[in-house]
């Protein structure tokens, strides 16, 4: 098991692994205690977008993390390289998201749902369609580091609705794989497990090059 923070960032100005203060904020996340990797990219459809992940060793670390005055350094940081709204999602896995996140390509997909009418019985119909539509596709050409899905720890406000996300992490060999794989069988015949859970439109995806960051 371990937790991710993912952050997506509109960026005032392009950047690079020694930019200031860019570089100071990622060195910041490596180097404290239980992070177990960070790394960053340009988002794939949008480079004025960087995106990055921050793998802990748990949630509950996580959340140590964020009590620290680094924590309150590197939010300024990350304020300060910003033109626009922040998305900020921390994710627990059920296993280490970091085989995923050392994939040439991640996809970031997240399924937005109402907290209110969130049950556990949904919660659980949600995570089995996940694990039956992740056991075939990780055997497929195209596929690679693997795919792991989770629930946010952090709500938020979506068309003025308090509602949450299951995101997964899917590692495929490049971007145009991952189109690829949309019209191969083992994609069109197990899709369905991730559509059939009354979630709200539109799915939030993009792509991120993160094995790629200096």
């Amino acid at each position: 098991m371990s937790a991710a923070q993912l952050i997506q960032i509109p960026l005032t100005t392009s950047i690079s692994g020694d930019t200031e203060p860019w570089s100071k904020l990622i060195k910041l996340l490596r180097a404290a205690d239980s992070n177990i990797g960070t790394t960053w990219s340009p988002q794939e459809e949008d480079s004025k977008t960087a995106g990055v992940a921050a793998n802990w060793t748990s949630f509950e670390e996580y959340q140590t993390w964020t009590k620290t005055n680094k924590y309150k350094t590197v939010t300024s940081l990350i304020k300060s390289v910003s033109s626009g709204e922040i998305y900020n999602n921390v994710v627990v896995f059920p296993k280490n998201a970091g085989p995923s996140l050392g994939a040439p390509t991640i996809e970031l997909v997240s399924w937005i749902y109402e907290v209110s009418k969130l049950t556990n019985e949904q919660k659980k119909k949600i995570e089995v369609g996940f694990a039956n539509f992740q056991a075939p596709l990780s055997k497929t050409s195209e596929a690679a580091g693997g795919l792991v899905g989770g629930w946010s720890q952090n709500d938020f406000n979506h068309d003025g609705i308090t509602s949450g996300r299951f995101t997964a992490l899917i590692g495929w060999k490049s971007v145009e794989s991952h189109y690829a794989c949309k019209k191969t069988k083992p994609f069109l015949d197990n899709i369905h497990w991730l559509m059939e859970n009354d979630h709200s439109e539109p799915v939030e995806m993009v792509h991120y090059a993160y094995s790629s960051s200096e």
